[in-house]
């Protein structure tokens, strides 16, 4: 396979925990598929921050120094979730329930 061609699964929403307190600009936490994505941030706020860059963290946002970012490549991007980084209005503890419980 040639190096410049993208593998399907490679183009799925990616989860980073983001510990301001801690110097973590952003930790991979998880790849989902979007049905899986769905499951995860039920019942959370979601805020998009736009294309560019990973986001600084969370005190740029006036947010706890803590807290769980999801990024949506532009090939990923569909009506409901358009491309970027998107700040999940959930704590890594109720995230990390949620991954767990995927496998249930």
């Amino acid at each position: 396979m040639p190096r410049t061609e993208r593998i399907d699964w490679i183009n799925m929403p990616n989860l980073y925990f983001c510990d301001a307190g801690n110097h973590i600009r952003g930790l991979l936490r998880a790849v989902l598929s979007w049905e899986d994505c769905t499951r995860v941030l039920r019942d959370s706020l979601t805020t998009h921050l736009g294309e560019e860059d990973f986001p600084v963290g969370p005190a740029q946002f006036k947010k706890p120094a803590t807290a769980p970012f999801l990024h949506v490549l532009p090939e990923e991007a569909s009506e409901q979730w358009r491309a970027g980084f998107y700040l999940v209005h959930a704590s890594f503890a109720e995230i990390d329930e949620r991954l767990r419980n995927l496998t249930k």
